[in-house]
């Protein structure tokens, strides 16, 4: 469905309900469960649909249909809550509005979405929420969940699943802006090259052994971007800081493609040691999409986190 978040502000979201314990242990040992996802730069929650599949298997024992909403199931439910960003996906809107694409804004959505999520959409009120992010949206859910946590507006939030991250401050150094070219070329030029420059980001961030299986899906969601969006979007992007990072209180696992030539593995070490509570998982033969590359894998990961069988406290 769409609707409008925030005043002007109308975003394609979706929920899909996944039964507990159909092939499992985990019925009588849990109840609800809420997770929001968050894509990355302009990209789409559909990105998330071939993990979220292989999720539903492990749950539920029997694979569902990730469009699916919700199932007549009395029993306990892990709730996944997805939607894309402004002018993204199914997220229509003008892309000239610069200042609608600014991180300010984009953080504001994700935190009206999660307000709703808490306050009337859950299934519960007392339902646990787990948050996970890929790439610029780690930087999102941490600084969300961290002023949620100073306005002490919840105690629901139990931990974030932060994929193929990085912040400001660390190997990368500052990021904020975007690459250099959304800064310096004409939108004319952009616009002639936007086919290059998505066969580019390809080849950076999906390893070779899986690029001939998302090539077209990858190169179809970046071309069908526009670029004035784009433009405005990178030109106001604020990473998260090491502050951020370790101020975050809540648990949380790092999950990097071992070969990921976007945000390469030593960011995601560093963000790991940068945030009090967390463990770095990494995956082989996977790069920034890692998600998409190896869904079993990154499924497998959040379950054990998510359903308490990941201890999350080490020694730093």
């Amino acid at each position: 469905m769409t609707d409008e978040i925030r005043n002007g502000r109308k975003l394609m979201r979706r929920k899909i309900a996944i039964p507990i314990g159909f092939s499992t242990d985990f019925s009588d040992e849990v109840g609800d469960v809420d997770i929001i996802f968050v894509h990355g730069s302009c990209a789409s929650s559909n990105q998330y649909n071939s993990m979220l599949e292989c999720l539903a298997a492990n749950v539920a024992g029997d694979l569902r249909d990730v469009n699916e909403e919700d199932v007549d199931h009395t029993g306990p439910q892990l709730t996944c809550y997805l939607f894309d960003s402004l002018g993204c996906g199914e997220s229509d809107h003008s892309p000239h509005d610069w200042y609608a694409y600014s991180t300010d804004e984009l953080d504001s959505d994700l935190e009206a979405i999660t307000r709703l999520v808490l306050g009337q959409e859950s299934c519960k009120p007392d339902t646990p929420l787990f948050l996970v992010g890929h790439s610029f949206g780690v930087s999102q859910v941490i600084r969300l969940v961290n002023k949620l946590n100073a306005e002490k507006f919840t105690d629901r939030i139990k931990g974030v699943v932060l994929i193929s991250g990085a912040i400001n401050g660390g190997p990368l150094g500052n990021m904020d802006g975007g690459h250099w070219i959304f800064r310096y070329l004409p939108l004319s030029v952009l616009r002639r090259i936007q086919p290059i420059l998505s066969q580019s980001f390809f080849k950076a961030a999906v390893h070779p052994s899986n690029q001939q299986r998302l090539q077209k899906s990858a190169n179809d969601l970046s071309n069908a971007n526009d670029m004035a969006m784009c433009r405005a979007f990178y030109r106001q992007q604020k990473y998260a800081t090491v502050n951020d990072a370790k101020a975050l209180e809540v648990n949380a696992i790092i999950i990097h493609g071992e070969n990921d030539r976007v945000f390469p593995l030593k960011a995601g070490e560093h963000l790991n040691n940068s945030i009090p509570s967390s463990k770095l998982i990494v995956i082989k033969n996977a790069s920034h999409q890692v998600f998409e590359e190896c869904p079993k894998s990154v499924a497998s990961a959040l379950q054990n986190f998510v359903f308490g069988t990941f201890t999350c406290a080490k020694s730093k």
